[in-house]
Parts: structure tokens; sequence; C-alpha cells
């Protein structure tokens, strides 16, 4: 059943981030017609959608991006804002607080507000230090704040003060997932352990800034794996439990992963025609993946089953390098023979049980294997 929707409104950007694995990189100025995609709306309402994510590209750039948010309202479909921050004023706060049906707006943030003041925007014109005063500015307008973190070697050692300051200035959440090596950051260099230190780092911020840090610890080791994989690790729900729009009208798995001349358009063939090309090319490449005869490193692994191959964009976009895909149940393994602190194992217990509360409400647990996705909860 279709829980979520993703909707690229625009695939332009102000931003030309280095770290930026999403094909809206290369954005080439094509977006939603506002009518067109009020029709949209009602269907996918009337299909039992939660919830809808608007994002980019950049959102702000779409002219209609607050009529577009109205039209959301009389669905009774959750709407969520996803935008770099560069360029969300006041004004448009002020109009988000008035509606009943915004979950969340959530922000891109790379490094603390101390470096981002000394910095261009990723290399372009705009102080990236605005993103925390809008973060400020949307929490004290009472709209639920999120902030999105992408690791790359550079701001790893910044993540525990990015989640700080991100608590300080009023957000609700903070979400990390390691680079893919995609789009601008294809020809990013990741050195040996990367994944790993990125696990262990994200651990350490859930054990000390994670909302109810208090717990019983447990000795954790590579056989919880089993029993965290069967919690942590579910199968792409990319085509099933959610989809995404692109600018263009066509339907992907997620908003990492485009089929190319295989995609389909929701204008043009209809929603429900996308949904059965996506599944089937989904369960084709899973099928790919963990096939016993397919040669990939996952053939033949007894947690196949479980991951279904892991993130399908991961894998795709490292296939088409001559890459090794990651496997998250080698990174936990290697951080078993290293060892979890007291700190660590409880975190481990945190977000096992954060992740088990999602999944009995309904939630739909995707990119959390070979694209690991962690959310830390703030308050």
């Amino acid at each position: 059943m279709l829980k979520s929707v993703a909707v690229v409104l625009t695939d332009r950007c102000n931003a030309a981030c280095s770290h930026c694995g999403s094909p809206s990189a290369r954005g080439t100025g094509t977006e939603h017609n506002p009518q067109s995609l009020k029709s949209l709306f009602l269907q996918f309402s009337g299909m039992g959608v939660r919830d809808i994510l608007l994002s980019g590209g950049e959102p702000l750039l779409h002219p209609a991006l607050m009529d577009i948010v109205s039209d959301l309202e009389p669905t009774g479909m959750r709407c969520a804002l996803l935008t770099n921050g560069t360029l969300l004023k006041e004004k448009h706060i002020r109009t988000l607080s008035r509606f009943t049906h915004i979950s969340f707006v959530r922000l891109s943030a790379e490094y603390p507000e101390r470096i981002l003041r000394k910095r261009e925007w990723q290399g372009r014109y705009h102080p990236t230090g605005k993103v925390f005063e809008t973060l400020r500015m949307i929490s004290g307008h009472g709209v639920t704040a999120g902030v999105n973190v992408t690791l790359f070697p550079d701001n790893l050692r910044f993540a525990g003060e990015l989640a700080r300051s991100a608590a300080a200035d009023g957000a609700a959440f903070i979400r990390f997932s390691p680079v893919l090596p995609g789009g601008n950051a294809a020809t990013m260099q990741l050195h040996a352990g990367f994944h790993e230190e990125c696990l262990r780092t994200v651990l350490r911020i859930h054990g000390n800034c994670g909302k109810n840090r208090g717990g019983r610890s447990r000795t954790a080791d590579a056989s919880d794996m089993f029993m965290m994989s069967s919690t942590l690790c579910s199968s792409c729900r990319g085509g099933t439990d959610t989809v995404t729009i692109g600018a263009d009208g066509r339907a992907h798995i997620c908003p990492m992963f485009d089929l190319g001349g295989k995609s389909v358009n929701v204008y043009k063939e209809g929603i429900g025609e996308s949904l059965k090309v996506l599944a089937r090319r989904r369960n084709y490449l899973q099928r790919k993946l963990t096939g016993s005869n397919s040669g990939e490193a996952c053939s033949g692994c007894p947690h196949a089953f479980t991951c279904r191959g892991g993130c399908l964009a991961e894998w795709m976009i490292r296939g088409r390098g001559g890459q090794q895909a990651v496997c998250r149940l080698q990174q936990w393994r290697k951080l078993s023979e290293q060892g979890f602190s007291a700190d660590e194992q409880t975190a481990i217990t945190q977000v096992e049980k954060l992740y088990r509360e999602i999944l009995s409400a309904g939630g739909s647990v995707s990119c959390v294997r070979a694209h690991p996705v962690w959310t830390v909860l703030l308050k």
C-alpha cells in the first residue's frame, strides 16, 4: 500500500553542493504545473496516501510553492517541506505556521554555524549561516523543524557539534546519512572504514544527544545483527510504500534512483500503471542482486532475504562506477571486533526501540541498510 509520495517540485537549485548525489543537481528548469499537481494530490488522497514530501532541487524556487502547500490541506494528507533553507524567509514561515497539515520542515546543514559563517554556500554565493537563522525562526513560529546532514570525510568530525547546535536552535530531530557517490559527489573519495566511522559517530550522537537517553545497557556484538537486521534493515520500500515523482512527472523508486528510459510518466501513463512498472523494476533488481546465480556480493548471504540487497540506488550508483556496494552487516561486524562502549551499547538499544515504535505505528522504515539513514530525536 502506498503510504508516502515525494514530489520534486522543480529540478532547479540555488546551490551546487559538492556532496549532492541527487539527479536534480543537474537541473534544467523543469517544474510541475500546479493544477496538474492538484489533480495528482486528489488521486493520492483517494488511494490512502498519508504523507507528501515536497522537495527539489530547491522547492522555494517554484513560484507557486505556497499555493501547492495550500492545495494539500483539504486532502487530509500531511505535508513535509525539504529545503536547503537559504531562501526560506519569515513570510514563508508565517504562512506555513497557519496550516494544520505541516508535519515538518527539514533544512540541510553540513557544517556548524561557526564554520559556515566563514564560507560561501558550498562554493556559491550565499552564506550558510542563514540555515541556522532559519531554523531558529521556524522553531520560533511553532513549526516542527529538523536538520538533514550528509556525512562525508570533510564534515564527519563536526557531526556531534552539529547535533548539539541543532538541538539548541530548536530542531526536533537531526537526520544523518553517508554521502552517495553520484551526482556532484561522483568523484568524492571515501577513505577505508568511512562507513564504519559514520555508524560509530551517529551511535555516539544518539547516546549523547538523543531523546530519552536513559535505559538499560546490554552487550552488543555481531550476533545481534540478525535481530537488528529484522528491525533496522528492512528491504527497500521504493515503488511500493513510497515513490518519487520527478519534476518532469516521471515516477521513480526513490529521489536518488533514476530509471532513465525505463521510467513512466504519471501524467501520461497514470498513477496505477506507474506503480506497477516501478514494482516490477524494483523486484527485478532485487532478484538480480540477491539471486543465487547473480555473482554479486549479496549472493548466498543469509541476511539477503531480510535486506533484499539493501539500497538499490546505492548499489546501482556504485555498480556503474565499478565499486563494491556497502554492506551494513560487514560494518557492524567490524565495529563489533573493535568493541562497543557503554554509551554505544545504550544507543543501540535506543535506536532499536525507536525503529520498533515506528514500525508498530505503521511507519515505513526504509534506507537503513546499505545506505543507512539515522534519525536522532532531539526533543
